[in-house]
């Protein structure tokens, strides 16, 4: 495969580290930050000074904070990596400069407020000249700061079209970043968005000193609330025992690097939820994505009970042990019915 025009848009955590892994790789790769200054250090002293501060970035790898309709015009790839919040306000300005051969890479986990929609959705809709063959979904249990130290790391891209995935799996691909190819991005989006509100309540669960018994219970039982949300939007119930699927929720509910669990946790301490955000510094998904995805289980009509405690404990104030209680008090069922 030959060198590609990339484009990542967002200089966050995530943005930063695919930015920085494929200019490493050799890729002519662009970074968009929203502020001149991370733009700036970047190019002036190999650094983002404010996330992944620690690590020094591809000499090779050019940033900006304004998007030509040349650049974006001539990016073959551009690599969504915004909070699923701003994506409309990034994609508005340029999208109709982006080229209908250009390939979308949705690197974001989320859903929509309000519209309740994922990153393809917004995509399809704000960029219509691009088809949805040439979208793919990047995700799976890939840290930030481990991406762009070179540990290893596996995930999935996931495409309706087998040769976008193919190539989105090539560019990517290197000795510690190994790629799987997908042919459901929609599961993928479901898993990547959903397991950020299973990681609350795990972060909380542990906070509140529950014990290990409890909370393989909770993950198990997420996973599975999970796989039920994506087949009633049409998604592979196998993608779900995947990289992107339990990959991704056991890595994000289980470590101290994971944002969301981070947030969880201190909660789960008694800590106000407003506080704990203020001194994150960066942006964790779940607690937007918890009302979101309460809102949408409720529409697709969808048993989803650890979301909906989730939901009352951040938007209507539930105490926590009143939460566990409603979770454990729920009526005695089968816990999986064959067809």
């Amino acid at each position: 495969m030959s060198n590609s025009q990339v484009l990542v848009l967002g200089a966050g955590n995530f943005g930063t580290a695919l930015a920085h892994h494929l200019a490493k790789k050799g890729e002519t790769t662009t970074l968009w930050a929203r502020r001149q200054e991370i733009a700036n250090a970047i190019n002036q002293t190999h650094q983002n000074p404010f996330y992944l501060k620690s690590v020094t970035l591809s000499p090779d790898l050019k940033a900006t904070a304004t998007l030509s309709s040349d650049l974006v015009n001539n990016s073959e790839v551009i690599v969504i990596a915004v909070p699923t919040q701003y994506m409309r306000q990034a994609l508005e300005p340029i999208a109709q400069h982006i080229s209908p051969n250009t390939r979308l890479v949705c690197a974001s986990k989320g859903i929509e407020m309000g519209t309740l929609k994922m990153p393809i959705a917004i995509v399809e809709e704000l960029v219509p000249q691009t088809s949805k063959e040439n979208i793919a979904i990047l995700s799976g249990p890939s840290f930030a700061i481990e991406v762009a130290q070179d540990a290893p790391t596996a995930v999935s891209i996931a495409s309706h079209d087998e040769k976008t995935a193919e190539f989105i799996q090539t560019l990517f691909h290197t000795g510690a970043f190994r790629a799987y190819t997908s042919n459901d991005p929609i599961g993928l989006e479901v898993a990547g968005a959903l397991k950020n509100v299973i990681a609350l309540a795990s972060g909380a669960a542990r906070g509140m000193g529950l014990q290990n018994n409890a909370w393989a219970a909770l993950l198990t039982r997420g996973l599975a609330e999970i796989t039920r949300v994506g087949m009633a939007m049409g998604s592979n119930p196998i993608t779900f025992n995947g990289l992107g699927g339990v990959g991704d929720l056991f890595l994000t509910c289980t470590s101290e690097k994971s944002r969301n669990y981070k947030v969880g946790f201190q909660i789960g301490q008694g800590k106000q939820l407003a506080d704990v955000l203020d001194q994150l510094g960066s942006v964790a998904e779940g607690v937007t994505t918890a009302q979101s995805a309460f809102q949408l289980s409720q529409k697709l009509n969808v048993d989803a009970p650890i979301t909906k405690v989730v939901y009352e404990v951040i938007y209507t104030k539930k105490p926590l042990q009143q939460a566990v209680a409603d979770l454990l008090g729920r009526d005695k069922k089968a816990e999986v019915t064959y067809p």
